[in-house]
C-alpha cells in the first residue's frame, strides 16, 4: 500500500502518526515518500500539477510547507541540516527511560517439574515442555547404579508454575513471586515426607534446586554435590536435569560425581 494512502487510513481511524518536518542529518531518505517530495522538477522548477499534491500531503501529514521544499536545491542539502545538541540529548534520554521501564518489568516465573517416588528416594527433575526425549531410560540406569533396581518407573507427577495458564490469572503479581513458587514445591516435598520418610532427595536441574531449596546460590557451586544437612530434613543430591544430560552427555560426569558419594552404601533393601 502506498505510504500516503496508509497514512490517510490511519488518520481516518484516529491513529496518530508522526513524521518529521525536515530530513534529519544522516537519516536515509524515505523509500516511499522521497520519490515524491525530492523529485528534481519539484526541487528546481515548481510544477503546477505537482505542487498542489504536495501541499495536500503537507496538510494531511503536518510536514513542512512546499515553499520550504522548493528552497532546497539539491538532496544533499537536506542531509547537511545541523542537528541541535539538545535534540540529541533529548532523544538519548528518551531511549534511556524506555530501557529503564523495560528493565523494571517483573520477570515471569515459569517452570515445570517432573516427580517420581521410588522407595525412600524422591526425584524432582526440571522438565523442558514440548520435548520428547527418552529420559526414563536414563533415570532408570541412574537409580540402578545407586541400588534401586526398578524395572519400570512409577507414575509421573508434575508441578507447574504458574498453576493456571489463564493470562489474566498468570499476570497477577502473586504468579511472579519466587517465594510463593518455592513454598508450593517445598509443601509438596513435606507432604511426601509425611506419607513415608524420605532418605534421599534427588534434585535435577536448576529449577528443581532453586525452588525446592529456595536458594539463589550459583548452580556451578551446587551441581554434583551431596548436601547431608538441608532445611528439608533429608540428604539432597544435586545433578543436571535429564534433558540436559541427554543434550550434553558430558554433563553425566557431574551427575556421577554426586551419585558416587552414596554408591558405597545400599539405598534400598
Amino acid at each position: 500500500m502506498h505510504e500516503q494512502r496508509r497514512q490517510y487510513y490511519l488518520s481516518t481511524l484516529g491513529v496518530e502518526s508522526y513524521v518529521p518536518r525536515r530530513v534529519l542529518s544522516g537519516a536515509a531518505p524515505s523509500q516511499l515518500l522521497a520519490a515524491e517530495l525530492l523529485q528534481p522538477h519539484i526541487l528546481d522548477e515548481p510544477n503546477e500539477t505537482a505542487v498542489p499534491a504536495v501541499v495536500a500531503a503537507a496538510t494531511v501529514f503536518d510536514v513542512a510547507p512546499v515553499s520550504s521544499i522548493n528552497s532546497i536545491t539539491t538532496p544533499a542539502a537536506v542531509f547537511e541540516a545541523p542537528v541541535v545538541e539538545s535534540q540529541v540529548e533529548t532523544s538519548v534520554s528518551q531511549f534511556v527511560s524506555v530501557e529503564k521501564i523495560e528493565d523494571s518489568k517483573p520477570q515471569t516465573i515459569t517452570f515445570l517439574l517432573s516427580i517420581w517416588r521410588v522407595g525412600d528416594c524422591l526425584i524432582v527433575d526440571s522438565r523442558q515442555p514440548g520435548t520428547a526425549l527418552p529420559t526414563d531410560k536414563l533415570l532408570q540406569n541412574m537409580l540402578r547404579a545407586v541400588g534401586y533396581p526398578v524395572a519400570q518407573l512409577p507414575a509421573l507427577e508434575t508441578i507447574r508454575w504458574p498453576l493456571f495458564v489463564n493470562k489474566s490469572i498468570s499476570s497477577d503479581p502473586m504468579a511472579n513471586d519466587a517465594a510463593q513458587a518455592a513454598a508450593m514445591v517445598q509443601a509438596y516435598i513435606s507432604a511426601q515426607q509425611a506419607k513415608s520418610p524420605i532418605q534421599y532427595l534427588l534434585l535435577m536441574g536448576e529449577d528443581a534446586v532453586r525452588y525446592a531449596l529456595n536458594t539463589d546460590a550459583l548452580w556451578d557451586e551446587l551441581a554434583g554435590t551431596l548436601l547431608t544437612e538441608s532445611s528439608l530434613g533429608m540428604q539432597v543430591l544435586i545433578t543436571p536435569s535429564l534433558f540436559t544430560m541427554l543434550q550434553a552427555p558430558l554433563q553425566k560426569v557431574i551427575a556421577w560425581r554426586a551419585l558416587k558419594q552414596i554408591i558405597t552404601s545400599p539405598l534400598a533393601e
